[in-house]
């Protein structure tokens, strides 16, 4: 087994650098592309005319906000769109209100009597920020959309863009549009992106629900596809909003954003320096294929939605794996009888069997003690910091040497099947209980029990050992490269999951593993110590990853005397 270790190892090291070069945005393509085609050199250029160079802030009512507007008018009318503003009274749900001023843009589909598609964004940015980002990537994206698509074959449906106003104030213009303008009443479908960063790739996060018949569209038209149902069952439990919150009220779609670069995010540093010109293409890649395939769809989307959800996840940033959400009980059940069987055919029931559970448990605690540890002494000082190698480096080999160290010490006396069996016995059982209770998030322990399952008939137990595990770090591979983007370190413990759940896979090998073998977690646990040390001792911030500083004035007392509160957390 010590040959069929090190292949193992191998292929997951050699999975983990293709999800490196995968998850990456793609090159720009220049100005000179086909006029048919996304262009991020041409996006760019509108980019520029609505962000200020001098980091003045687009927020709601503000010189350089209506400065972008007018820009944002004259490019659409350039393309051959109908344009339009809206002026209106919005208030949100927190009771702010303002007059907001969105610009609107028709393009006449081939076939006016077919429901229209909405493509979204909004132009606004925070008052500390000249938003070249949150949302310059997403408006850029979407007039650069809107002249390609009117460059095009004229589509089925009518396409109409908004550029909402007044998004950072509680989805002001997009409330606006959805509760008074005219051409909100033919809208049926939609398309929104949006930004929380400055770099990286650009996800399908949300969809509206019913969403089976999206992610087959989807899966069949969009090329280099990010996208999982893991992040829709997140975000639907998250507090969260985007403009796509009040499109969906009336409209059936899928929303687009990027996370890398957070440091920028709602800071003077979201500037045109630090955005990224792949991630730029990247969304256009993405919104211009969705809204054609939209705008040429045929179907009824409220039929459709009735057909309920997928569960789904990208491969390699290259296919999207789907079925539907009803099937992920059924899938998760016959994983589970297939592990079962090659149980019973091997007879493989010993003291391995608990090996599984036991070796996820210690993956966990160690990774989650060793992140108390940093919280305490200050290694991490903030969710996103400026050097987050070690500790992140230190959360993965403590993940690591918990579960090594537990499986190599109870697997002494237990069989490779044995051990086997106790690992997919574990993850199977994982599958069942997620399918139950939040589908999206079942593909993770159901696709590798299946294949593991499936690998149980091979003759060699090193093959039906190996097979599972490189199928499980395709499917948790992503996920490790995008976490810290996503939710940072404030929940150390859960950046080192996906290393947790791998390390458990490898529990079979580790059968009549020579005391020496027992150097490998001590190893692993004493680098991971060191790296917290060294993050411990590592600047939380830097001249390029600032600490952020909200200054708070408020009015204390009848004497007219005020209190400033200075809150330096980081943080989103």
């Amino acid at each position: 087994m010590g040959r069929a270790l090190l292949a193992t190892i191998a292929a997951v090291i050699a999975v983990f650098a293709l999800c490196v070069v995968r998850y990456a945005p793609p090159p720009p393509v220049p100005r000179d592309a086909p006029a048919e085609r996304f262009s991020a050199g041409r996006a760019r250029d509108v980019q520029e005319k609505i962000v200020s160079p001098d980091g003045r802030s687009r927020m709601l009512g503000s010189e350089q906000n209506a400065k972008a507007r007018k820009a944002l008018v004259a490019e659409l009318a350039k393309a051959g769109w109908k344009t339009e503003t809206q002026r209106s009274l919005s208030c949100s749900h927190h009771g702010a209100c303002a007059v907001v001023e969105n610009v609107i843009g028709k393009l006449e589909g081939a076939d006016p009597s077919l429901p229209a598609v909405l493509v979204s964004a909004h132009y606004d940015s925070v008052p500390a920020s000249p938003g070249a980002s949150d949302d310059g990537l997403g408006v850029a994206a979407v007039v650069e959309t809107a002249r390609a698509l009117a460059a095009g074959p004229r589509p089925k449906r009518t396409v109409i863009v908004l550029l909402a106003d007044g998004e950072e104030d509680g989805l002001l213009g997009a409330d606006a549009f959805v509760v008074s303008h005219p051409l909100a009443k033919t809208v049926k479908l939609a398309v929104n992106v949006d930004a929380r960063g400055s770099t990286g790739p650009s996800a399908m996060f949300e969809t509206s629900p019913g969403n089976a018949w999206l992610v087959s569209l989807m899966a069949s038209e969009v090329k280099r596809p990010v996208t999982t149902s893991l992040f829709y069952e997140v975000y639907q439990r998250m507090p969260n909003d985007t403009d796509f919150t009040a499109v969906k009220r009336i409209a059936h779609g899928l929303n687009f954003a990027n996370t890398a670069g957070i440091q920028h995010y709602h800071t003077p540093d979201d500037s045109l320096a630090t955005t990224d010109p792949g991630t730029l293409q990247h969304h256009g890649d993405h919104v211009l294929a969705a809204t054609r395939a939209l705008a040429a769809w045929e179907g009824d989307p409220a039929t459709a939605a009735a057909k309920g959800d997928a569960v789904w996840f990208d491969l390699l940033a290259t296919w999207i794996v789907h079925w539907p959400s009803g099937w992920a009980l059924p899938l998760a059940s016959l994983a589970l009888v297939l592990v079962v069987l090659n149980a019973v055919r091997w007879r493989a029931w010993d003291q391995g069997v608990f090996v599984g559970p036991a070796a996820l448990a210690c993956a966990l605690v160690a990774p989650a003690a060793l992140g108390w540890a940093m919280h305490a002494t200050g290694a991490i000082a903030a969710p996103w910091i400026a050097e987050p190698a070690p500790a992140l480096a230190s959360l993965s080999l403590a993940a690591v040497a918990g579960g090594v160290l537990a499986s190599a010490s109870l697997a002494r006396r237990a069989t490779p099947r044995g051990l086997w069996c106790g690992t997919w016995l574990a993850w199977s059982a994982l599958g069942v209980a997620s399918a139950a209770v939040a589908p999206g998030t079942s593909y993770l322990f159901v696709v590798p029990a299946m294949a593991a399952g499936l690998a149980g008939i091979a003759p060699s137990i090193g093959v039906a050992s190996a097979v599972p595990v490189v199928v499980a770090a395709l499917v948790i591979g992503p996920l490790q490269v995008a976490l810290y983007d996503a939710l940072g370190l404030a929940v150390p413990v859960l950046f080192a999951a996906p290393a947790a759940l791998l390390v458990t896979t490898l529990s079979p090998f580790w059968s009549g593993l020579p005391r020496a073998g027992m150097r490998v977690p001590l190893v692993a646990l004493a680098s991971a110590i060191v790296l917290a040390l060294v993050a411990s001792v590592t600047p939380a911030f830097s001249t390029t990853m600032r600490q952020r500083v909200n200054v708070v004035f408020r009015q204390d007392d009848a004497r007219d005397m005020a209190r400033v509160f200075v809150d330096t957390t980081w943080g989103p």
